[in-house]
């Protein structure tokens, strides 16, 4: 350990403070005609109080002490392995439940020798531990490395151990959800490697929730592989009626496609849709020539209160902009004399609270006791210190409460929903917003919808979080 004191000065400035304590020590015991002390306690008096006042002195040159600690910590090599069930389809399955995995904790325990391990499995979710049993039936790569930017970021990671078939049916590709992975990755490759004649469902995307009356669409990816030439057909039904279909000619052995059906949602509650693409012969796998999936139909509008602490002409947009949507009833209040029942709202914007002027500490406990989706809006009125104890993703730290102008660059990584390349373009071209000047720290669990690009430069600071 090695300790440092440093001055707000420079160091010459220490014969002052030397000179101000003897000055101070010699006006009270040297031939000072008050002093009716003996020789010996004014010689130790004048040393004391020559201490004191060269010590006080020196306070005033604003001393600090810097310590350096040096703290060897172990890399972590993090294992990870699909635990989804296309890795045993082919024919090694009794290999991967048994000699295999004994062969991976053999690993883990020799690489915890000099390392720290630590072991996910990831198929439909990302989970701790390394007890595989090949029963998820979604591969989602992107959802662990998207965990890994989360809890790993800052830290000593060594290497990923990857360990699958590189099968994809969930998420965003691979490829581009390890972007940002700044570590060595190394793959054990498993499944059948002799290449096969297949054809599946990739991905198919869709709303979770969807209002009466609204048409919405349904994505499915297909591929097919060694199949040049070949024709099939991909339908939609809804307990078991045909809702849509499309013929499909598959040009080339590596063939991808983008299918969209536009579904009205005519009738409220939980409807079962099944997507299904007809078996082509000579397939080697047709488990994954379907997928079930559910959404909701609500009849009601969601309600929106826009909560402020005064006019701006941001909540007009804001509000212009809501209700474009027909689903959509939004409200403004100001939080002055606001007494209302926040239970009745689906979603709260606050914006600007809460504010230098009104904490509006009523408001956020009520929002954080029912547990009720809000939306922070910041600005230069905007109390930090409040928003950081009230919003658990994110931490601001502003001293001088300065702003400053950022635009917004999309984060590839981010997972909640997914949003074209037109739209992307558009938030990146609009003007910039004021957002305060600080650093940010961003809690596990949290995902950034886009960054701040300040003056041109991409930060690592979220202009979007959720």
């Amino acid at each position: 350990m090695i300790t440092e004191i440093f001055i707000s000065y420079s160091w010459w400035t220490i014969l002052l403070v030397i000179i101000t304590g003897l000055l101070y020590a010699s006006l009270l015991y040297v031939k000072n005609p008050q002093n009716k002390l003996s020789s010996l306690v004014s010689i130790v008096l004048f040393i004391f109080r020559f201490l004191t006042v060269s010590f006080l002195a020196f306070l005033l040159l604003a001393p600090y002490v810097k310590t350096k600690k040096k703290h060897i910590e172990k890399p972590i090599i993090i294992i990870s392995h699909d635990n989804s069930s296309s890795v045993i389809i082919g024919n090694d399955t009794a290999n991967y439940l048994s000699s295999f995995h004994e062969s991976i904790n053999k690993l883990s325990a020799e690489l915890a020798e000099h390392y720290d391990v630590d072991s996910y499995l990831f198929g439909s979710k990302v989970v701790e531990g390394n007890a595989v049993n090949y029963e998820d039936e979604l591969s989602n790569y992107s959802d662990f490395f998207s965990h890994l930017n989360q809890n790993y970021s800052g830290l000593n990671v060594g290497a990923v151990v990857l360990i699958g078939d590189g099968i994809v049916n969930n998420g965003i590709d691979p490829v581009y959800a390890a972007t940002d992975i700044n570590y060595p990755i190394y793959t054990i490759a498993l499944g059948d490697t002799i290449q096969s004649r297949e054809l599946k469902i990739d991905d198919v995307r869709h709303n979770s929730i969807v209002y009466s009356g609204d048409i919405f669409p349904i994505e499915i990816s297909i591929s097919a592989n060694m199949f040049d030439g070949s024709k099939t057909k991909i339908s939609l039904f809804e307990n078991r009626n045909l809702i849509q279909n499309e013929q499909i000619v598959i040009t080339g052995n590596n063939y991808r496609k983008t299918v969209t059906f536009n579904v009205l949602a005519s009738n409220s509650g939980k409807r079962r849709f099944k997507v299904v693409i007809d078996n082509i012969e000579g397939e080697s796998v047709l488990e994954n020539n379907s997928r079930n999936i559910f959404i909701d139909v609500v009849d009601s509008r969601k309600k929106i209160l826009l909560l402020a602490g005064a006019p701006h002409p941001d909540i007009g947009a804001i509000k212009q902009s809501l209700s474009l949507n027909p689903n959509l009833e939004v409200e403004t209040e100001y939080i002055s004399g606001f007494n209302k029942e926040l239970t009745n709202y689906d979603l709260i914007v606050l914006y600007q609270l809460p504010s230098k002027n009104n904490s509006a500490p009523k408001v956020l406990k009520a929002i954080v006791e029912n547990e009720i989706p809000v939306l922070f809006v910041l600005g230069n009125q905007s109390r930090l210190s409040v928003f950081n104890n009230y919003f658990e993703g994110m931490n601001i730290i502003s001293a001088s409460g300065s702003m400053t102008s950022a635009q917004f660059e999309a984060n590839k990584q981010f997972t909640l929903f997914s949003f074209n390349d037109e739209l992307e373009n558009q938030l990146a071209s609009f003007p910039p917003l004021s957002v305060p000047l600080g650093n940010y720290q961003i809690a596990n669990g949290s995902e950034v919808l886009g960054w701040q690009r300040i003056m041109g430069l991409v930060t690592n600071f979220p202009l979007f979080a959720y």
